[in-house]
């Protein structure tokens, strides 16, 4: 069986131009997706900072989060290795996504692929009806008369799928 990214690829956004993210809009990126990640988590700061503490068992306070957050203070640079803390305190994936995003990939969270997989199915069935219709067509290619095998033989698989039912084509007398 195929790899269902591979077959459902073209429907979903293509892999990112790692090229087009400039190195130096990611410290604003990642202040910008922390911002976003505490405001979107419904959690005070607080709590985001109280829960982050208590995994990494260091001192993190509103004033870590704070300074973090904000793009007038660049040199506060929010720690790697804090990451996978935010986000379970906040409970997001952001960094994550933020992350993928520039090296060229995508994040896909559970449903994202259950659903992909599913697309994935509906392809692959879709394709099946099409290969049945066209082998239908050329098994009947032996009862027909000449100018429908010639029609048959002229047409792809999707055009014969689509195209007269076998009762329009002409059959050959006796």
């Amino acid at each position: 069986m195929t790899d269902i990214f591979g077959r459902i690829s073209k429907y979903f956004t293509k892999k990112t131009d790692v090229l087009a993210h400039q190195p130096s809009s990611f410290p604003l990126e990642l202040r910008r997706s922390i911002s976003h990640a505490i405001a979107a988590s419904g959690k005070s700061r607080v709590e985001i900072a109280a829960h982050m503490s208590e995994i990494l068992g260091a001192k993190i306070n509103t004033y870590h989060l704070d300074a973090w957050t904000a793009e007038s203070r660049p040199a506060w640079r929010f720690p790697f290795e804090y990451a996978a803390a935010f986000e379970l305190a906040c409970q997001t994936d952001a960094l994550r996504r933020l992350l993928k995003r520039y090296s060229g990939e995508k994040v896909m969270l559970a449903h994202e692929i259950l659903k992909a997989q599913l697309f994935s199915l509906d392809l692959l069935e879709a394709e099946i009806r099409t290969q049945k219709s066209y082998l239908r067509r050329h098994m009947n290619i032996f009862v027909l008369g000449k100018e429908a095998r010639a029609h048959l033989e002229t047409e792809s698989p999707a055009t014969i799928a689509e195209g007269p039912p076998l009762a329009s084509l002409p059959l050959e007398n006796g």
